[in-house]
């Protein structure tokens, strides 16, 4: 991108300057202390206690499992009623940060996509709301979280709120087997074209090529994939051009006898086949 000052260097698709220098820290948040609401009922103000100190404990086993990867259970913690939507704190950045578990699940958990899925399966949106899951994956370069968010209909054009989309990471990364698999999964709908900051229009393709360090390769992909897309608009005005041809060279148009199709009539076929006028070459002085 444009703004990309400080391109990360290459490490298999993973944005260093995203990364903490220091270990990664386990870390259990407390359970939660109740609201400190009265009740006029002393039964009923403990029913209520014990249902939210059940629900964050069950939340807070949800996180832990979810941070050691233990699919088994986090599927038992789900179908127990945890939340879904917990939110863990990232100490995998240089500056933690408390986010989704399905963002904390596209970042850093890989090869396996199972806990995704089971986020997914009880109510977790692969949009998200201000972090979107899709791009989180691609600039971690979570490949196998690419693949299973796009196949779940995870929106390709989404941007942050820069306005970069998640092949625009994949291409600062240079992270070609996320690129192909983007232009794979969805061949005719990525727009490789986008507006930094509501203000700067940027196409990707030119970007790249600006860059005297990106990978030739992925430049190449990217043309490809272009002409491809422009392909068969060309193909659909060549056939338009044809059918132009043969109607040029019909005889009896019109009900006119022998005679050929008069010149105004060719002349607004031309102009709704062709494309409109032709402009001339100037002629030779």
């Amino acid at each position: 991108m444009r703004t990309k000052n400080i391109k990360p260097k290459k490490s298999g698709g993973k944005r260093k300057t995203r990364k903490s220098n220091t270990k990664f820290r386990k870390t259990r948040s407390k359970k939660q202390k109740g609201s400190g609401a009265t009740c006029s009922r002393l039964g009923q103000c403990n029913t209520d206690q014990n249902n939210i100190e059940d629900q964050n404990s069950k939340d807070d086993h949800l996180r832990y499992v979810i941070e050691e990867k233990n699919a088994a259970y986090v599927k038992i913690s789900l179908d127990e009623g945890a939340n879904p939507n917990i939110m863990i704190t990232d100490e995998h950045v240089q500056q933690p940060e408390p986010v989704p578990a399905i963002i904390y699940a596209a970042r850093h958990i890989e090869p396996s996509t199972t806990i995704l899925e089971l986020l997914v399966e009880h109510g977790a949106s692969v949009e998200g709301v201000v972090l979107r899951p899709l791009i989180e994956a691609t600039e971690w370069g979570n490949l196998p979280a690419v693949r299973f968010l796009l196949d779940k209909g995870a929106n390709i054009n989404a941007t942050t709120g820069s306005g970069v989309t998640a092949i625009g990471y994949a291409i600062l990364n240079e992270d070609i087997p996320m690129i192909k698999l983007m232009l794979e999964k969805r061949k005719g709908e990525i727009d490789l074209n986008y507006t930094l900051f509501g203000v700067e229009h940027v196409n990707m393709i030119d970007e790249a090529a600006i860059e005297n360090d990106t990978d030739p390769e992925v430049i190449k992909i990217l043309k490809k994939y272009e002409i491809e897309q422009k392909l068969p608009k060309l193909l659909e005005r060549q056939k338009d051009r044809t059918k132009l041809a043969w109607a040029l060279r019909e005889k009896d148009v019109g009900n006119i006898g022998d005679r050929t199709m008069p010149y105004n009539l060719r002349h607004k076929i031309g102009e709704n086949l062709g494309g409109g006028k032709r402009k001339s070459k100037k002629s030779r002085k």
